[in-house]
């Protein structure tokens, strides 16, 4: 007997990366790029909400970069290489298609930390554990090692190209961000923020390039209990500090020291006013490039997971939270929430459509998806339309309603092709 199919989608754990692509010519090729510590990273569809693509074999250290062009990922792997996946053959071919192993010269020695792509062409460095970057060319298809430098002593845990893609910072452990060539790795200078740099990222400003650094600063958590329970401290062993540096100038031109939180995160859009910050107190905040206070912009409820990042979109109107299994979108002005990247929970119904060309599945996440049993892919939802658990779902006979029986005493009936 053949052994049963699984209809699934969506990461098992610890998702902790993520990329907005918007395709500029067709809407209906943008899509969320995410990547976690359950050694996959996967693509979804950001109009449906559904998962189309699953790179398998990626790493734990959930690293995963998209080219400008949006053809190419590049990935950690199982041991010490980085991996290639070209986005159209995978789509022509998911169940044959291979990467392409980054070799040449020179190779990480320990597991890659870290990955960026320039802005400007098809160039792109990877990072590891021990300090190394390694620079490739894939303008022609096949990845070319251009050069391999040690530029920091310690695990790189960012890196990221300047806009113009002429230079590549790299943040460390040992609390600086090297900064160097793009053609050649050679130094240009280290930026010292006096703490381990955990998050990075580069933003356009009036003023010119700005950098924000996120450093993990050394605190004990809070154990009194008599403490007071609305002190942001409370629980919390790690805290950060924020530096907002001039990158003309290589100086810090403003500071937040005291932070009662970790930063996790740090994303800006293409020509920000501001960053938004992850962290670990489960609120993406707003940080202002030009200004002195830190503005709460999403507050999430998330009892059993901690809010591992954050990225905003390049048009600036929508942030993607990570945490769990789950990736979320909210927009960035309002926090309304828009869409859910994100496995099926407890599955209490499920039927055929009545031509056997589509399977629906109810469950108590308060979603509904439509499957396609011949790729096994989720390839429509209905949620956030329902008010409690789904207890059944059915297909009329002809096959364009789902009936839909939930928790709250409502049975409803809706439209496949409208969702409404």
């Amino acid at each position: 007997t053949q052994p049963p199919v699984v209809l699934s989608e969506g990461h098992e754990f610890l998702v902790s990366s993520a990329v907005l692509y918007p395709s500029p010519d067709d809407t209906s090729r943008s899509f969320l790029l995410t990547a976690a510590a359950d050694n996959t990273a996967r693509l979804w569809n950001t109009t449906e909400g559904t998962e189309f693509l699953t790179l398998r074999g990626t790493g734990r250290n959930a690293v995963a970069a998209l080219s400008a062009d949006g053809r190419w990922v590049v990935t950690g792997s199982e041991g010490n290489i980085a991996q290639l996946w070209d986005l159209d053959l995978l789509r022509a071919d998911p169940a044959g298609y291979k990467p392409q192993v980054l070799r040449g010269a020179a190779e990480h020695h320990t597991p890659v930390t870290a990955a960026a792509w320039s802005p400007t062409r098809n160039v792109l460095v990877t990072a590891d554990e021990n300090g190394r970057v390694i620079y490739w060319d894939v303008t022609n298809g096949a990845a070319e090692q251009r050069w391999s430098e040690r530029q920091q002593e310690q695990r790189i845990n960012a890196i990221t190209f300047l806009p113009d893609g002429t230079q590549v910072l790299a943040a460390s452990f040992d609390g600086t961000v090297a900064r160097f060539a793009a053609n050649d790795g050679k130094s240009l200078g280290r930026l010292p923020a006096g703490n381990p740099v955990t998050a990075i990222a580069v933003c356009r400003t009036a003023g010119g390039l700005r950098l924000v650094t996120a450093s993990d600063v050394n605190s004990e958590s809070t154990t009194d209990p008599n403490a007071d329970r609305n002190d942001e401290t409370a629980g919390f062993e790690r805290t950060s500090a924020l530096l907002v540096w001039d990158l003309a100038r290589s100086e810090v031109v403003s500071r937040f020291d005291s932070l009662r939180y970790a930063v996790n995160s740090i994303s800006a859009a293409a020509d920000a006013k501001s960053a938004f910050i992850a962290c670990s107190d489960n609120i993406v905040r707003r940080l202002p490039l030009l200004g002195t206070d830190l503005v709460e912009t999403v507050s999430l409820e998330l009892p059993l997971t901690a809010l591992a990042g954050a990225v905003v979109s390049d048009d600036g109107r929508s942030i993607v939270t990570l945490s769990g299994s789950d990736a979320i979108q909210f927009d960035a002005d309002t926090g309304e929430l828009l869409m859910t990247f994100r496995p099926h929970g407890a599955v209490a119904s499920a039927q055929f459509s009545p031509d056997d060309k589509r399977i629906v599945t109810g469950s108590w996440d308060q979603s509904v998806k439509v499957w396609d049993p011949q790729t096994h892919r989720a390839v429509e939802r209905l949620d956030q339309l329902n008010n409690g658990f789904i207890n059944s779902v059915a297909y009329s006979p002809d096959g364009r309603r789902i009936l839909t029986a939930t928790d709250d005493g409502y049975a409803r009936v809706w439209d496949v092709e409208t969702k409404k």
